[in-house]
């Protein structure tokens, strides 16, 4: 990643996507091959942005490239859990809440693309830069957020719809406990070590924020247990919440929060309108 893409990016999501923040080298699910939406989505979002014209048409193509390849995770991984989706059930809801929130999530991405192409109008000296300055900057800004970063948010679609349909599977299993487990290896973070062997009630507001995943990345799972005692918890030592995360995707069907974002208010309630109106179309 070149200096002036850093510096478009901005530290605050570079720091969101830090590889420390990744348990070890992911195993990617995903194969990238967008095609020509995703080209004219990027080459339509740079002219618009330099010319700073209407950006809405390329707003939509990019949005709706990303949603479909998360989406597609969250299928991926909904499915492996749930030989067959009920869709007159609690299984349609939850799709239906993890699909929602997945494009409304790409089209909050696309918003902070725009806007660090936007930063990236004028070098470090505060200088305009010519189109083919620009252009290379913009098209690397794309490249980070739709290569790295998507197969980050593809894997963690994959594995929070794996724990959203455990989590309706534990709700009927008549389980009186659920721990946490680590995968044990070396490349599990010190923070989820913590975590590891944690016995709680199923209904225990731990898991209202340790549910799993619990990060980018993040291999932990949870087992169902019949009986035993809960871990008191005196003896357990939680680590800090990471920004983004914090939360039980089984509960809230949000595998995704925009907090991982820059947007203002105002950004991120239209972003929100325009990935609604998208998927009416």
């Amino acid at each position: 990643m070149s200096a002036e893409v850093q510096l478009a990016i901005g530290d605050a999501i570079q720091q969101t996507y830090h590889k420390d923040h990744i348990c070890g080298t992911e195993e990617s699910f995903l194969q990238l091959s967008f095609g020509k939406d995703l080209d004219k989505a990027i080459r339509d979002l740079v002219l618009s942005v330099f010319a700073k014209g209407d950006t809405k048409s390329a707003r939509k193509l990019l949005t709706k490239a990303t949603a479909k390849t998360i989406v597609s995770g969250i299928s991926e991984g909904f499915g492996k859990q749930v030989a067959k989706v009920d869709y007159t059930t609690k299984d349609e809801q939850m799709l239906e809440k993890l699909t929602r929130n997945t494009w409304r999530f790409s089209a909050a991405k696309t918003v902070e693309i725009e806007k660090a192409m936007s930063r990236a109008l004028v070098d470090e000296k505060g200088v305009l830069r010519e189109f083919s300055a620009f252009k290379k900057v913009a098209e690397g800004i794309a490249e980070v957020f739709n290569g790295a970063y998507l197969k980050t948010e593809y894997n963690h679609a994959v594995s929070s719809s794996q724990m959203a349909a455990q989590w309706l599977r534990y709700q009927e299993s008549g389980a009186t406990f659920l721990r946490y487990n680590t995968v044990g290896d070396d490349r599990v973070r010190d923070e989820h070590v913590l975590l590891d062997r944690i016995m709680k009630s199923i209904d225990d507001k731990f898991w209202d924020t340790w549910y799993p995943p619990n990060g980018w990345g993040c291999r932990c799972d949870v087992s169902e247990e019949f009986s035993g005692k809960a871990t008191p918890d005196g003896k357990i030592r939680l680590p800090e919440v990471k920004k983004g995360f914090g939360g039980n995707v089984g509960k809230t069907g949000k595998a995704f929060s925009a907090g991982l974002f820059t947007l203002s208010k105002s950004e991120l309630k239209q972003s929100n309108q325009l990935a609604d109106d998208l998927r009416k179309e």
